[in-house]
């Protein structure tokens, strides 16, 4: 689960005005407006980037800032034997960091599931074609039956439940080094593996895929 991905970020921003929450001391919340960062990293960066013509660091946060806060912030701990996630997340204020954490699990399930949706509706619609053109009986068998699984892979993204992931417990909120006040947040999730899907895929012949 990518749960960095831009494409991730993107959701996340449009959903819950994220860029601008995490970055709440360069933006105001009410104009969305940007403000101007100094200082002498500042400056030093916005130095180097003139010299190589790169655009300006301290200009307003963009998507791959979020997805890069996401990736730098937020540590995923898999565990190979029993498809359990563990997701860190360190941050001062609590309250942010359950809610964002919660947030960065549900819009990644959902952007996973939005995906494969479109993905298994070619599917379905590549083989309900290729099934009106055979006249094969056997042939015909075996493509109305990897139809009825893809179906069925299909059915599971049209439906509110989780996808890719469950949360199966969390977030807690942990005091960690109290002379910094920092907070951890942890949250377990069981990640649903879609090998039944990859296995029928891997059973089409080329000329039936998208």
């Amino acid at each position: 689960m990518s749960v960095s991905s831009p494409n991730v970020a993107q959701m996340l921003n449009q959903r819950y005005d994220m860029l601008c929450r995490v970055y709440r001391n360069d933006c105001d919340p009410v104009t969305h407006r940007w403000r101007e960062r100094t200082g002498l990293r500042e400056s030093m960066n916005a130095f180097f980037a003139w010299l190589g013509h790169l655009p300006n660091p301290n200009g307003p946060r963009t998507i791959i800032d979020l997805s890069q806060y996401i990736a730098d912030s937020v540590n995923v701990n898999q565990n190979k034997q029993n498809a359990v996630a563990t997701l860190t997340f360190t941050h001062p204020d609590a309250q942010f960091a359950a809610d964002f954490l919660s947030k960065v699990v549900k819009t990644t399930n959902d952007y996973i599931k939005l995906q494969n949706r479109d993905i298994q509706r070619r599917y379905v619609e590549n083989l309900t074609e290729s099934a009106g053109k055979t006249t094969n009986v056997e042939q015909r068998q075996a493509i109305d039956t990897l139809l009825l699984q893809e179906e069925r892979q299909y059915m599971l993204t049209e439906v509110d439940v989780p996808y890719a992931a469950q949360i199966m417990d969390g977030p807690t909120v942990v005091p960690m080094d109290i002379a910094r006040r920092m907070l951890v947040i942890y949250a377990l999730i069981g990640t649903l593996v879609g090998a039944g899907l990859a296995a029928c895929r891997s059973l089409l012949p080329r000329r039936w895929l998208p």
